[in-house]
Protein backbone atom coordinates (compact mmCIF):
# COMPACT_ATOMS: atom_id res chain seq x y z
CA UNK A 1 0.00 0.00 0.00
CA UNK A 2 2.79 2.70 1.02
CA UNK A 3 4.89 1.77 -2.02
CA UNK A 4 2.13 3.08 -4.58
CA UNK A 5 0.55 5.94 -2.07
CA UNK A 6 4.12 6.75 -0.91
CA UNK A 7 6.24 8.60 -3.86
CA UNK A 8 9.02 8.94 -2.02
CA UNK A 9 10.47 6.58 0.99
CA UNK A 10 8.42 7.30 3.91
CA UNK A 11 10.66 6.83 6.79
CA UNK A 12 9.40 5.55 10.38
CA UNK A 13 7.50 9.23 10.36
CA UNK A 14 4.59 8.15 8.24
CA UNK A 15 4.98 4.08 8.51
CA UNK A 16 4.48 4.05 12.37
CA UNK A 17 1.63 6.33 12.81
CA UNK A 18 -0.03 4.38 9.55
CA UNK A 19 0.23 1.24 11.55
CA UNK A 20 -0.98 2.53 14.53
CA UNK A 21 -3.75 3.90 13.16
CA UNK A 22 -5.09 0.52 12.07
CA UNK A 23 -3.77 -1.52 15.25
CA UNK A 24 -5.47 0.93 17.65
CA UNK A 25 -8.92 1.15 15.66
CA UNK A 26 -8.87 -2.85 16.12
CA UNK A 27 -8.01 -2.72 19.50
CA UNK A 28 -10.68 -0.32 20.26
CA UNK A 29 -13.18 -1.77 18.32
CA UNK A 30 -12.48 -5.45 20.16
CA UNK A 31 -12.44 -3.58 23.48
CA UNK A 32 -15.51 -2.09 22.93
CA UNK A 33 -17.39 -5.21 22.54
CA UNK A 34 -17.62 -4.56 18.67
CA UNK A 35 -21.03 -2.10 19.18
CA UNK A 36 -19.91 -0.27 15.77
CA UNK A 37 -20.38 -2.17 12.39
CA UNK A 38 -17.30 -3.72 11.10
CA UNK A 39 -17.70 -1.08 7.91
CA UNK A 40 -17.84 1.66 9.64
CA UNK A 41 -14.63 1.06 11.44
CA UNK A 42 -12.98 0.16 7.53
CA UNK A 43 -14.39 3.41 6.21
CA UNK A 44 -13.08 5.35 9.28
CA UNK A 45 -9.95 3.93 9.78
CA UNK A 46 -9.40 4.21 5.47
CA UNK A 47 -10.34 7.49 5.91
CA UNK A 48 -7.57 8.65 8.66
CA UNK A 49 -4.97 6.75 6.97
CA UNK A 50 -5.76 8.90 3.54
CA UNK A 51 -5.63 11.75 5.18
CA UNK A 52 -1.81 10.94 6.60
CA UNK A 53 -0.88 9.65 3.42
CA UNK A 54 -2.01 13.00 1.74
CA UNK A 55 0.05 14.88 4.42
CA UNK A 56 3.39 12.85 3.95
CA UNK A 57 2.66 13.86 0.14
CA UNK A 58 2.97 17.12 1.18
CA UNK A 59 -0.46 18.00 0.87
CA UNK A 60 -0.23 21.48 0.78
CA UNK A 61 0.92 21.83 3.83
CA UNK A 62 4.60 22.98 3.41
CA UNK A 63 3.19 26.51 3.32
CA UNK A 64 0.96 25.71 6.02
CA UNK A 65 4.24 24.66 8.58
CA UNK A 66 6.21 27.58 7.30
CA UNK A 67 3.87 30.08 8.37
CA UNK A 68 3.76 28.03 11.94
CA UNK A 69 7.79 28.31 11.86
CA UNK A 70 7.79 32.38 11.80
CA UNK A 71 4.63 32.48 14.38
CA UNK A 72 6.22 30.82 16.96
CA UNK A 73 10.00 32.75 15.93
CA UNK A 74 11.54 33.67 19.60
CA UNK A 75 10.31 37.45 18.42
CA UNK A 76 6.79 37.14 18.18
CA UNK A 77 6.59 34.32 21.39
CA UNK A 78 4.51 35.74 25.15
CA UNK A 79 6.64 36.20 27.80
CA UNK A 80 6.41 33.54 30.62
CA UNK A 81 3.29 33.58 32.35
CA UNK A 82 4.07 34.02 36.31
CA UNK A 83 1.96 32.42 39.04
CA UNK A 84 0.21 35.24 39.97
CA UNK A 85 -0.70 36.61 36.21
Amino acid sequence: MTAQHLPQPPGDLVLTPLGGIFLQAITWWLDTSRRVPVREIATRTAALASALITEANNGGSRNRYAAVEHRQSPSSSPSPRTRDS
